[in-house]
């Protein structure tokens, strides 16, 4: 799809408009269309499309990416970005994004082979112990409730990604007896339903049994019992829909909680597969990331966030994957209230809009040699924009916390390892390692390298004993 694209933006422009299947579609392949449209005009491109599978077939209309622009979005809008706000960001998730960073490097010296295992678990469990107190414990074995969660995300992006969501464009299909997706989708919600609520019942159980309260569900609690200044009223009674204005219900807290581990996990683990690919494909990259934190950080302690404004280079490289390879070639498509007019283009109502962030950070004139990785580019001009978390008030709550997360995962990563291209046990040949966006990463869905072999080493002896030390004693 993104090579149809492609296409199309060459040879129409930066607006292209077509039907499929009825439904009109707006493909914006220009950054500056994106711009005028979801964030100048936001108000009107604050909406999503019907989806009949993904939104209300699987999650009945709950979950906070896919739901509409209406009271129950704007409550769960509100509790989410008073979670992931700066202060609250540094408060909550910075210890734990710190420990989780230093677990994973830790992990990977002494299993490099299974390196992905590592960067998945540790991207899981940042947003599992950030929100519920329940850290992962071996990755896609976790037992109990959290593998529940993990078995969630991975059915939902499934169907998205294998063309399950056919009843989106042909709607008149969830008619039609028997069809294949609806009892599949109807167990998804019922152990969606399930999971999410006795993740918040167990938190509220926990509160009100006296125990320490970490996470931002118990923080909810807790601040509500204070008659604090929380923006959410922690309560089971009252209208379970939340049809009205006011405060989230508790059945939108338990679905927008859950909405941080679907919208983070999967995407922070594909953009560090990235990283990884890169550094292997470029050596001098890699002595220029290890060099600055070297230089900033040295070998007597462990990279921190306070050392985010002194390693501009760390900062590029992190931007620099983002734009090369974007975990979400397309994001979330958008979908106009109202009829409207952009430079001559009549748009009407209830159309999909889809952001095509691939061709935008792919514009040479923006970005000079767009192939190249070139973490440079963000040196000489770090305020060259990132469009991977989205746009307007649909754009990623969490921006900050993927940023955070993978800078210190790099920052890391340079000040523990080196990186670089496997060697091929029978000729002691590089294995060769393909990066192309069509030929080296999924074809459907979001962008992920496809299985590929790397050399990862520890830089010295003294720094793998320091980090061992660092893991023993830190505790969240």
């Amino acid at each position: 799809m993104i090579t149809v694209f492609d296409q199309w933006a060459e040879e129409y422009g930066p607006v292209v408009y077509l039907r499929m299947f009825g439904q009109p579609v707006i493909v914006l392949n220009s950054a500056e269309a994106a711009d005028d449209l979801l964030e100048k005009r936001h108000k009107n491109y604050d909406g999503r499309p019907n989806s009949i599978l993904a939104s209300t077939a699987m999650q009945g209309d709950m979950m906070m990416p896919f739901i509409h622009a209406n009271d129950r979005f704007r409550r769960v809008r509100k509790l989410v970005n008073t979670e992931l706000r700066p202060t609250a960001v540094t408060e909550n998730f910075n210890p734990v994004q710190t420990v989780e960073v230093h677990k994973l490097v830790n992990h990977i010296i002494h299993g490099p082979s299974n390196w992905k295992n590592h960067i998945s678990t540790c991207m899981g469990s940042i947003l599992t112990t950030a929100v519920y107190d329940k850290p992962l414990r071996g990755g896609k074995e976790t037992e109990g409730i959290i593998k529940d969660v993990i078995r969630l995300n991975d059915e939902l992006i499934n169907a998205i990604d294998s063309g399950q969501n056919y009843v989106d464009f042909l709607p008149f299909l969830q008619y039609v007896p028997g069809i294949p997706y609806k009892a599949k989708a109807a167990a998804y919600y019922q152990l969606a339903e399930r999971t999410y609520k006795a993740l918040m019942d167990e938190a509220k159980a926990n509160f009100e049994a006296g125990k320490s309260a970490k996470g931002i569900a118990a923080r909810l609690l807790e601040k509500e019992s204070k008659g604090g200044d929380s923006r959410v009223k922690i309560t089971t009674g009252g209208d379970e829909d939340g049809d009205g204005d006011g405060e989230p219900d508790y059945r939108e807290q338990y679905w927008a909680l859950a909405a941080f581990y679907l919208a983070g996990s999967d995407t922070q683990s594909i953009a560090s597969q990235s990283l990884i690919l890169a550094l292997a494909l470029h050596p001098d990259i890699m002595k220029k990331a290890q060099d600055e934190v070297d230089k900033v950080v040295g070998s007597d302690r462990v990279p921190s966030f306070a050392d985010e404004p002194n390693l501009p280079y760390i900062k590029a490289l992190t931007k620099e994957v983002l734009r090369w390879r974007p975990t979400g070639p397309v994001t979330i498509p958008h979908a106009s209230i109202e009829s409207d007019n952009y430079k001559g283009y009549f748009i009407p109502a209830g159309a999909m809009v889809i952001p095509n962030v691939w061709t935008m950070q792919q514009d040479p004139k923006i970005y000079p040699e767009p192939e190249k990785f070139d973490p440079e580019r963000y040196v000489r001009t770090p305020n060259l924009p990132v469009h991977a978390f989205g746009f307007g008030r649909r754009g990623c709550p969490g921006r900050r916390v993927g940023e955070q997360t993978l800078f210190l995962e790099f920052a890391t990563i340079a000040w523990a390892l080196h990186v670089s291209r496997a060697k091929d046990p029978q000729t002691g040949e590089d294995i060769p390692l393909n990066s192309d966006r069509e030929t080296g990463f999924s074809p459907v869905g979001l962008l992920e390298p496809l299985p590929f072999k790397v050399s990862i080493t520890p830089r010295s002896e003294e720094r793998t004993k320091l980090l061992e030390r660092v893991v023993e004693s830190e505790e969240i």
